[in-house]
Parts: structure tokens; C-alpha cells; sequence
């Protein structure tokens, strides 16, 4: 072998080990991202307001897909915004406002305001055709509002029928039942839930039971309900816990690791789902695409 010949297989071989090296460096999982209110207003990116299309749109160029908050207005509508009173980021000065006491054309005239960043408050139907503009590609993972006032509630004719209409309206907005089984809902409410096994459209979406207590309170209440799955804080569920529940046939989520220290002991206890405000989760943790 010549110097040529042994200078090129030197390189070869140099190519294969470093090619070796990054793969095996590559973090291997089968956990999937959501974006907790989307992308914005945190550490990691404050390009958007939470909760808005722009804020979606950024989180899924990086993640799986998206974590939102949602209550329904007096008109059947369903909004989302995180916090209880729209007042605590809404740009002009009011008294307080829920969105189960407001109208919508209310809602319409309402803007939000972080810092130098501005928006408005967006349906979920918004959301739900930005998905199926991109062809149901990734996930949505709703969280249910149940705390507001009980004076709010008794407006829209008592919390049963608040959650039945509720139910009703999330029926009406994918244009097709395919696909719905990438929509999930965290909420304790076994009523509310078994609404949406008697409609075509939200049949497959995912029901997750999130409530107080420990992961082990989780998975039983889970289990005797009937629920898909549970939806836990990430420091309150081990890793023997996590593949109980799912030995058992229920879905994990769990929240809301920020920092890579933080996402690193979360990832390993292996759920099915994270959500995290870091839109740049899974370049922190190397993840193998």
C-alpha cells in the first residue's frame, strides 16, 4: 500500500470513528415534546406572547407538538389563555374578567400585552385549523380550566352544563375525526370526559386525569374512572411509577422541566410525554431525530 492509499484509509477510518462517536453520543428515546403554552415569554424564548399562533408555530418547528389552556366563553366559544383573569396580561385596565362570564365579541376587543410584545386572545379553532393546515403533524395537549369563581359558572347555567356544552363545542371543530388521537385532554371530570365518547370527532382524543396528590393517587383514580392516561407534575412521579402506569395500559405526561438539569431526570424516568417551556429541549438533551 502506498502513502496515498494509506493516508485515505487513515482518513476513512478516521471519518467512521468520528461518525461513530456523535451517534453514540445521540440520546435514543421514544419521548415526545410539547411546548407548555406553545412558545414565549420565558426564559428560552420571549419572541411571543403564550398561548397565540405565533407562539405554536415557533414551538412545533422544534418540538412535538403543543401544550395550550382553554375555557369557554358565554357564546360556546372556546379560548385559550392560561391565566384564571384575562386582566393579567390584557394591555388596558378593568375589572377582573374570566372567560366563562364574557362574551365573545368582549373577548374580540381584548389585547395582551408582556413587556414590548402584543397580541390578542385566540380561539381554539384557530389552533385546531393551523393543525390540519399542517396535516395533523403534531400533538395538542389541552388543559381544561375548573377553577374559576362558582358565580362564573352559575351564569352559564351551573358547572354541568358548562362542561356538557363545553363538550359539544370541541365536537364541532375538527373537520374529521382522523387524526384526533393526537388531542389530548388533562382534566378530572369523569362526566365532562364521557361527553366525548358519545361524539364521532372527539372519541379518540386522549383523556388524561390530573388532580392532586402523587403519581401512585393518579394511576388508581385513573384506572377506576376510566381514563387513557394520567398527567403529573414531573418531580412527583419515580421512574417504577411511570412503567406501572403504563404496564397498566394508561398514558404518561408529565410537567414542566425548564432547564436541561431539570429535563434530564425527567426524560429518564421514560413517560410518553414532556411538557416544557425550553423550545429547545431536545437539542439540550442531543436527542437522535
Amino acid at each position: 500500500m502506498n502513502l496515498a492509499q494509506k493516508l485515505s484509509t487513515s482518513c476513512l477510518l478516521l471519518i467512521v470513528v468520528c461518525c461513530f462517536s456523535c451517534k453514540k453520543d445521540k440520546l435514543v428515546t421514544n419521548v415526545k415534546f410539547l411546548g407548555h403554552k406553545g412558545a414565549g415569554s420565558n426564559f428560552f424564548n420571549d419572541d411571543h406572547m403564550e398561548n397565540t399562533i405565533p407562539s405554536f408555530a415557533q414551538a412545533i418547528e422544534t418540538l412535538d407538538g403543543v401544550e395550550t389552556d382553554v375555557a369557554m366563553s358565554l357564546d360556546g366559544t372556546i379560548w385559550m389563555y392560561h391565566n384564571q383573569d384575562v386582566n393579567d396580561y390584557a394591555c388596558d385596565e378593568a375589572p377582573e374578567r374570566f372567560i366563562p362570564a364574557m362574551r365573545d365579541e368582549e373577548l374580540e376587543q381584548v389585547m395582551l400585552c408582556h413587556e414590548s410584545k402584543k397580541d390578542r386572545v385566540y380561539k381554539f379553532a384557530e389552533l385546531v385549523a393551523f393543525w390540519e393546515s399542517r396535516g395533523k403533524s403534531f400533538y395538542i395537549s389541552l388543559d381544561v380550566k375548573p377553577t374559576f369563581p362558582s358565580w362564573v359558572f352559575e351564569l352559564a347555567g351551573g358547572r354541568s352544563n358548562y362542561y356538557d356544552r363545553f363538550a359539544a363545542s370541541l365536537a364541532s371543530l375538527p373537520t374529521s375525526a382522523d387524526g384526533t388521537e393526537k388531542i389530548f385532554l388533562e382534566f378530572d371530570s369523569p362526566r365532562f370526559l364521557s361527553q366525548l365518547k358519545l361524539q364521532e370527532k372527539t372519541q379518540k382524543m386522549v383523556r388524561y386525569y390530573t388532580g392532586d396528590g402523587g403519581m401512585e393517587a393518579h394511576i388508581a383514580t385513573a384506572l377506576a374512572r376510566g381514563y387513557d392516561g394520567v398527567s403529573v407534575e414531573g418531580i412527583k412521579a419515580t421512574a417504577e411509577e411511570v412503567q406501572k402506569a403504563k404496564a397498566a395500559g394508561l398514558k404518561v405526561q408529565l410537567w414542566t422541566p425548564y432547564f436541561r438539569d431539570e429535563l434530564r431526570p425527567v426524560v429518564a424516568k421514560d413517560p410518553d410525554f414532556i411538557h416544557t417551556d425550553n423550545i429547545h429541549a431536545k437539542k439540550a438533551l442531543n436527542i437522535a431525530k
